[in-house]
C-alpha cells in the first residue's frame, strides 16, 4: 500500500533551548526549511534574528510539521488559527492580513466543486488520521459536544482542541455532502469498534 503524499502542511519552529513555539507556517514542498537560508543571507526579521541568535548559541531549531492538508483553505484556516492561539511569535502581524484574501479565494473557488468533490477532499484530509477522528467521534458523540483537553503543554492543549472542536467537526460537515463517502467513513469507523449515526 503506497503511503499518501499531502500537498500542503503547517509547520512550527520551536527554539531547542527552551522549546517554545517561535514561528508557525503554512508550506508545501521544502518550505520549512527556508527560514534558516532567509536568516542565513542576512533578512531583516524578528524570526530570522531569532534563529541567527540560535545558531549562534550552538543550536539547531526544531522544525516540526504539526498537520497535513489536500485542500489549501483548510491549511489556511488552521495556521491562522494556530497563530491567533499561540503567544510571543516572530511571526509577522500583517501576515494574517495576507492570509484573508487567499483563504477567502479558495472558499469561493470550492463553491465550484461539486458536493461529492467536497466531501472527498475531507474524507481523504482525516483518513491520515482516522484512529484520532474515531477516537473523538466516540468521545463527543458524533461531535455533539466540544473537548476540553487536559495535557502538559500548551501547544498540545491548543492543537488538539483546534483538531477535535473545529476541524473534525469541518470536515465531519463536507463528508455528509455524499451519502457514498459518509458510507466509506461509517465502514472505516466500524474497524475502530466505533458506530456511525448511532
Amino acid at each position: 500500500m503506497t503511503e499518501k503524499v499531502y500537498r500542503w502542511y503547517v509547520y512550527q519552529l520551536i527554539d531547542p533551548r527552551n522549546k517554545k513555539v517561535f514561528y508557525i507556517g503554512k508550506g508545501t514542498g521544502k518550505r520549512i526549511h527556508e527560514h534558516e537560508k532567509e536568516a542565513l543571507k542576512g533578512v531583516c526579521s524578528h524570526k530570522c534574528h531569532k534563529i541567527n541568535k540560535i545558531h549562534n548559541a550552538g543550536f539547531n531549531i526544531i522544525k516540526q510539521k504539526i498537520a497535513y492538508f489536500n485542500d489549501e483553505s483548510y491549511a489556511y484556516q488552521f495556521e491562522s488559527d494556530l497563530i491567533s492561539t499561540t503567544p510571543n511569535l516572530t511571526n509577522v502581524v500583517g501576515r494574517m492580513e495576507r492570509n484573508i484574501e487567499p483563504l477567502q479565494l479558495n472558499i469561493q473557488l470550492s463553491f465550484s466543486k461539486s458536493l461529492l468533490e467536497i466531501a472527498k477532499e475531507a474524507y481523504q484530509t482525516i483518513d491520515k488520521y482516522m484512529g484520532e477522528f474515531a477516537y473523538w467521534y466516540l468521545n463527543t458523540d458524533g461531535g455533539k459536544h466540544q473537548v476540553n483537553i487536559e495535557s502538559n503543554t500548551m501547544f498540545s492543549k491548543i492543537g488538539l482542541e483546534m483538531l477535535y472542536n473545529k476541524l473534525f467537526p469541518k470536515f465531519l460537515q463536507d463528508i455528509k455532502n455524499s451519502i457514498e463517502v459518509e458510507n466509506t467513513l461509517k465502514k472505516e469507523l466500524n474497524h475502530y469498534g466505533v458506530q456511525y449515526g448511532c
